[in-house]
C-alpha cells in the first residue's frame, strides 16, 4: 500500500491516527510529544564546535540539485539570494561589501553552471578537477548566505562575516 493510498482511506492505522492526533491541530501533538520525551538538561555542542558540518552539508545538497535539475532551476536558490539581500543592512561598510560580493558570486555560478552544463547526461560525469572544486567552493559561499537568511546569529560564526568584519575592503569575489 502506497502512502497516498493510506492517506485516502479512513479505515487505516496512519489515517486513523493523523485524524485522532491532528484533529485539534498541532499544537496538542506537539506538547504531547514534548511530555513523552522530558529532558532534565539539554546537550550543547562543546567548545570548537560550529556550524560547518551543516554548511558542507548544505553545499552537498545544492550540488545534488543542480546535478538533477540545472536546467530547471535557478542555479542560486532563494535562500542564498535572501541572504545576499540582507547582508547589506549589517553596518556600514563590511555588509555593503558582503552584498556586491554576494551579487557578484551569484552571477559567477549562474555562468559556471550554464557552462558547465551539470544536469546534461551526455556528457561524461568526470569533470576537471579544477572546474569541481571551484564549483563546490562557491556552494559552500552560497550555505553562508543561506545562513543569514536562516539566523543571523549563526551567520556571525561564518569565515564570510568574520574575514568581512576584518577587512572588508579585502572582501573580494576571489577571497570568497
Amino acid at each position: 500500500m502506497s502512502l497516498t493510498t493510506g492517506l485516502q482511506s479512513p479505515r487505516t492505522p496512519l489515517r486513523r491516527f493523523l485524524d485522532r492526533e491532528l484533529s485539534a491541530g498541532p499544537r496538542p501533538l506537539r506538547e504531547s510529544f514534548r511530555a513523552q520525551h522530558q529532558t532534565d538538561n539539554l546537550l550543547l555542542p562543546g567548545p570548537g564546535v560550529g556550524t560547518e558540518a551543516g554548511n558542507v552539508g548544505t553545499a552537498i545538497d545544492q550540488r545534488l540539485r543542480l546535478a538533477f535539475t540545472a536546467a530547471a532551476a535557478a542555479p542560486v536558490d532563494l535562500a542564498t539570494e535572501a541572504g545576499i539581500d540582507l547582508t547589506g543592512g549589517i553596518g556600514r561598510g563590511a555588509g555593503l561589501r558582503m552584498r556586491a560580493v554576494g551579487n557578484e558570486f551569484a552571477a559567477r555560478l549562474a555562468e559556471t553552471v550554464h557552462r558547465l552544463d551539470l544536469d546534461n547526461r551526455a556528457l561524461s560525469m568526470d569533470r576537471a578537477h579544477d572546474d569541481e572544486e571551484d564549483l563546490a567552493r562557491m556552494l559552500l559561499a552560497g550555505a553562508w548566505y543561506q545562513v543569514m537568511a536562516r539566523t543571523s546569529y549563526g551567520f556571525t560564526s561564518t569565515q564570510l562575516y568574520l574575514t568581512a568584519l576584518e577587512d572588508p575592503a579585502g572582501l573580494t569575489l576571489d577571497r570568497l
